[in-house]
């Protein structure tokens, strides 16, 4: 976000003035010879008999001055002060500025600092993170991912800002509950749910990493599913398999300690969307449409629980793999609904 001196404008600004008062000189003094009264156009002052005067736009006036009043109603209005906008002067859109310091009353407050700014960004797409060039350097909250400037350091080396420290969550007993209410939701209201055994727990960001195959690239990963088979191979006396059967499937999903409430409780609907295309969808490898498949469900999941402006993250994410995938579901549930979603993900299976 940037706002711009109005040099055009500035220009232009001086060639009216410079006109009119060319307009004016030209026109110059006139001695008042005739019977009839006059008045000046400005102060309303009658001009005596034998005193001079300017007439100019086919007015009449007393002296430069009001002259020069005269001009200023000719120039646009601040927007702030709606003082005429003369010298040096901003615009921003289609309104005017005539100084800095009422531009100044327009710029954004920073979220983290409270200062108005005139650069910056608006973190997450969302127009009430504006965040200042200063402050977008800070370190970035684990949970809610904006600039904190008030943090603690969990044991891991995440930061985690002091307003999603209120209702974080960092043990297992704690995250129990939860995880029990998130999946009840979403097979109430969203319809989505396996009938498996799904073991929760808490983990630091090094386990969480290890634990996932997806390359680091697709962007930070606050959860991560995993999902296991136990094969039982009948092999020859010349060791060749001929007989190949599934013994068992495991499921099971981590999350990073330390997310707030809200925040944990969507990382764990966009794994348990996963658990239900592995499910449902299992040949499908693509990771744009899985990944965009669990956070559009991790969205619907979020405006089921009137959570709307934490999908302004995803509406609004650059990344090519989280981002698009999202908006790919999203679109298509805008114009079909989940028959359209999920005609998507039965032509997305691999073809046998």
């Amino acid at each position: 976000m940037r706002y711009l001196k109005n040099n055009s404008f500035h220009r232009f600004s001086r060639i009216l003035c410079a006109l009119l008062f060319v307009t004016a000189t030209a026109a110059s003094f006139n001695a008042h010879a005739a019977t009839q009264k006059l008045y000046c156009f400005v102060c309303r002052d009658s001009i005596k008999q034998g005193a001079r005067f300017i007439k100019m736009d086919g007015k009449t006036f007393c002296s430069k001055q009001c002259v020069n009043k005269y001009i200023e109603t000719k120039l646009p209005k601040c927007s702030v002060c709606r003082k005429p906008a003369k010298g040096e002067c901003f615009k921003s859109g289609d309104k005017i500025y005539c100084s800095k310091k009422c531009l100044s009353t327009t710029f954004p407050m920073c979220i983290i600092c409270g200062k108005k700014a005139s650069g910056g960004s608006f973190f997450n797409g969302d127009k009430r993170n504006f965040v200042c060039p200063g402050c977008a350097n800070k370190p970035r909250c684990c949970s809610c991912l904006l600039p904190c400037a008030d943090y603690r350091v969990l044991d891991d080396g995440r930061h985690l800002c002091s307003k999603c420290n209120e209702t974080a969550v960092f043990d297992n007993e704690e995250a129990s509950p939860v995880f029990k209410e998130v999946r009840a939701i979403m097979k109430k209201e969203l319809g989505i749910y396996t009938g498996h055994h799904v073991p929760f727990t808490l983990a630091d960001e090094n386990t969480l990493k290890s634990c996932s195959n997806n390359d680091p690239s697709t962007g930070q990963e606050q959860g991560v599913f995993i999902f296991k088979t136990s094969i039982e191979q009948t092999v020859t006396d010349k060791g060749e398999i001929v007989k190949s059967v599934v013994k068992e499937k495991t499921y099971s999903i981590i999350a990073l300690y330390g997310l707030s409430r809200k925040k944990l409780a969507e990382v764990m609907a966009h794994e348990l969307a996963h658990d239900w295309m592995q499910e449902n969808y299992p040949d499908i490898s693509d990771l744009k449409v899985k990944e965009g498949w669990a956070e559009f469900i991790a969205g619907r999941f979020n405006s089921a629980l009137g959570n709307e402006s934490f999908n302004v993250r995803m509406d609004y994410n650059p990344n090519p793999v989280y981002g698009d995938g999202y908006r790919l579901f999203r679109d298509l549930y805008k114009k079909g609904g989940m028959r359209s979603v999920i005609l998507y993900l039965d032509q997305a299976k691999p073809q046998q």
